[in-house]
């Protein structure tokens, strides 16, 4: 009998991770209509402007990765050492028209433990996504298509 107690509440366990994990990806993509190079090369600019330090910037596979940004991030405790980074796919769906994905990952600073990742509401990811996206799609209108 506590065997199936156990299976049930896996059960519940796996459920919750997998419910979370979709919930909230609709935030971090966007399609834009516009040209590849302009939105890596948007995008870069804005990272850039936001004080990221950029990493890795491969056009030939689209992706984009910066290092971690001190003070930057969402983290629980408002006295919290915080920072954050951010990785980006940008993906050719036709010749005007770009899939940019976006993931910023935010850790908080333990005294016990060290750094670890801090997951975000559904309430701050909207923001914090909606924020990074706007400023990306003002610079692609700016430098045009």
């Amino acid at each position: 009998m506590k065997k199936g107690y156990f299976y049930i509440f896996f059960l519940f366990i796996l459920m919750g991770c997998a419910g979370s994990s979709t919930i909230t990806s609709q935030y971090r993509l966007r399609i834009l209509q516009a040209s590849f190079e302009n939105v890596f090369e948007s995008t870069v600019d804005y990272l850039e402007e936001r004080g990221f330090v950029i990493r890795k910037a491969d056009l030939t596979f689209g992706t984009i990765e910066t290092d971690f940004r001190e003070g930057a991030g969402w983290a629980g405790r408002s006295m919290a050492d915080k920072r954050a980074k951010v990785a980006a796919k940008v993906t050719k769906v036709s010749e005007n028209e770009v899939k940019l994905t976006l993931k910023i990952i935010s850790e908080e600073r333990s005294e016990m433990t060290g750094w670890f990742q801090v997951e975000m509401s559904v309430a701050k990811e909207q923001i914090y996504y909606k924020n990074y996206f706007t400023g990306i799609e003002r610079r692609i209108k700016s430098r045009g298509t």
